[in-house]
C-alpha cells in the first residue's frame, strides 16, 4: 500500500511514521518499550503493597523493593 505524500508505507519504513510533510520521523519502539516498562513497573508496585498490607511490619527487603521502584518510576518519566 502506498501513501500519496510518503515514499514507503509505515509497516516498510521499519516502525517509523512520518509527521505529514515535513519528514520528521519518529521511533515508536522506543516509546512502546517504555509504555510496557511503566506497566510491569505498576504491576510490581501493586504485588509489593498487597504484601506490605499482609502485615504490620512488611520486611525490609519490600520496602527496599518499593523504594527501588520509586526510583525507577522518576528515572522512567524523566526520560519520557
Amino acid at each position: 500500500m502506498r501513501f500519496p505524500d510518503k515514499q514507503r508505507s509505515p509497516h516498510e519504513a521499519g516502525h517509523r511514521a512520518h509527521a505529514g510533510r515535513l519528514g520528521a520521523s519518529r521511533d515508536y519502539t522506543m516509546e512502546a518499550a517504555l509504555y510496557l516498562a511503566a506497566v510491569a513497573m505498576e504491576a510490581a508496585q501493586a504485588q509489593l503493597e498487597a504484601w506490605a498490607r499482609l502485615t504490620d511490619e512488611p520486611h525490609w527487603a519490600v520496602v527496599d523493593a518499593a523504594d527501588l521502584l520509586d526510583a525507577a518510576r522518576a528515572a522512567l518519566e524523566g526520560s519520557r
